[in-house]
C-alpha cells in the first residue's frame, strides 16, 4: 500500500518536472515576440490617436507624441473606465493645449447593442476638440457636451469620467516635468 503512493507520488512529480520544463522552454522562446507583437500594436493603435513619429511612455498608461525633431506635439492616455457591465479601457489623444484629438475605447464589454455604442464614431467624435471643462455628460442635444448615449447613460459617463480623470492626471504630470 505505502508502496503503491509513493510510486504515484514518484510519477506524478515526474510529469509535474517534465510538464513545467516545457511550458518554461515555451515561454523563453515566445516571449521576446510576444513583447515585439505588444510593442508594435501599442505603436500602432497610439499613432492612430495622435499623429507622431515616436512615443515616449512618461508614466504608465501616459506616453508623450513627438515629431521628427524630438518636440512634443501631443499626449496619449490610457485610463481605465467602471462601465455598467464592468471595467474596460479608454484611450485619448491629446493635444498640446490639452484637448482631445481622438478616442478609442478598447475592451468593451457592455451591452451589446446599447453600451457597446460607446465605440461607435457617433459618440467618439463628440469628444473631438474639447478640454477638460466640456467633459461633462448630458442627456440632451448638445454641441459643447458630450450627449450621452440612449439608453446607454452609465457607459457613455463612464468613458466621459476616465478621459477627464486621465486629462487631470496628464495635466499633473506634465506640470511636475516642467
Amino acid at each position: 500500500m505505502i508502496k503503491n503512493i509513493f510510486k504515484i507520488g514518484i510519477n506524478l512529480m515526474f510529469v509535474c518536472l517534465v510538464g513545467g520544463t516545457i511550458l518554461a522552454a515555451t515561454n523563453f522562446i515566445t516571449a521576446p515576440k510576444i513583447e515585439e507583437i505588444e510593442k508594435e500594436t501599442k505603436l500602432k493603435v497610439l499613432s492612430v490617436l495622435l499623429t507622431a513619429n515616436q512615443f515616449k511612455e512618461i508614466k504608465p498608461g501616459f506616453f508623450e507624441g513627438l515629431n521628427a525633431k524630438g518636440e512634443t506635439v501631443g499626449y496619449v492616455i490610457s485610463y481605465l473606465a467602471q462601465g455598467y457591465c464592468g471595467g474596460f479601457w479608454v484611450m485619448a489623444g491629446v493635444n498640446k493645449e490639452f484637448k482631445i484629438v481622438r478616442i478609442s475605447v478598447m475592451s468593451n464589454k457592455e451591452t451589446p447593442g446599447l453600451g457597446t455604442k460607446i465605440e461607435e464614431d457617433k459618440f467618439r467624435n463628440q469628444f473631438k476638440g474639447k478640454g477638460m471643462e466640456n467633459l461633462e455628460v448630458v442627456k440632451t442635444p448638445t454641441a459643447d457636451k458630450i450627449q450621452a448615449i440612449t439608453g446607454a447613460t452609465i457607459s457613455s459617463q463612464a468613458v466621459t469620467e476616465a478621459v477627464k480623470k486621465g486629462l487631470e492626471e496628464l495635466k499633473r504630470i506634465v506640470k511636475k516635468s516642467r
